[in-house]
């Protein structure tokens, strides 16, 4: 393309600058250990490389937790297979089975979500190359949990677990209640009427009966009558004294 071509070109585009090139500008701050968030994780082919790849996005935080760094990527490789394929001697495997606390079972297809939404302690170095940039050189420690999981619940959930120190106080408290519960019982079965106090009742209450047939079973027995009966004169046909 000639000078002038050129030149009309621009004229014809006034938004286009000769001297303005894009480029892909990462991140970059001071290599060390930092503690991060992992806040997206996903694998995709590079077709750069010809071969998949698992991106982890870490947000690198201050000192104090309260603020974000920088957003400092991860890679790791999957192979050139068809499917993405993690090989035992690779860093993702074994990454993978530090997050998830144990190694896959069959059903396992290692998803990189075990590594999304927990904090962990992580290393941070620069590139190589004329223009460096930080990335996450390795994961050192996690330090949360594995993600969604929950509290399981059990049939015990809510109730505190029982010891020695426990059980002598509650059964102190119970003998106290069944003590209040027995004299409730005998003053709902002790008679209203007072004025023959002191005679003997007969009959005990009967174990697991109400406490109306308590009432209902026991026999109150009055003393025999002091007074004599009068005497009949059948001749007078009345009633003389005794």
């Amino acid at each position: 393309m000639t000078r002038a071509r050129q030149s009309s070109r621009l004229n014809r585009n006034p938004g286009i600058v000769a001297d303005e090139i894009e480029w892909s500008e990462y991140p970059r701050i001071f290599p060390g250990e930092y503690r991060a968030y992992c806040k997206w994780g996903k694998h995709y082919r590079d077709p750069g490389f010809s071969r998949w790849t698992c991106l982890l996005r870490w947000d690198a935080l201050s000192a104090d937790l309260l603020s974000v760094l920088a957003c400092v990527p991860q890679w790791f490789a999957l192979g050139e297979r068809d499917k993405p394929y993690a090989s035992r001697r690779g860093k993702y495997l074994p990454e993978w089975i530090r997050a998830n606390g144990g190694p896959p079972v069959r059903k396992d297809r290692l998803s990189p979500n075990v590594f999304v939404r927990r904090f962990a302690r992580v290393e941070i170095r620069d590139t190589d190359g004329p223009a460096p940039y930080s990335v996450v050189s390795r994961i050192i420690e996690w330090e949360t949990g594995l993600p969604g999981h929950s509290i399981s619940k059990s049939h015990s959930q809510g109730r505190l677990a029982s010891s020695p120190a426990d059980i002598q106080p509650c059964g102190e408290q119970l003998a106290s209640i069944k003590a209040s519960a027995l004299a409730g019982v005998e003053g709902a079965i002790t008679p209203a009427n007072t004025h023959r106090a002191g005679v003997p009742v007969s009959g005990s209450p009967v174990k697991g009966s109400t406490p109306f047939e308590q009432r209902r079973k026991q026999r109150i027995e009055y003393p025999q009558c002091l007074c004599k009966p009068p005497k009949i004169n059948m001749l007078q046909g009345g009633v003389t004294k005794p």
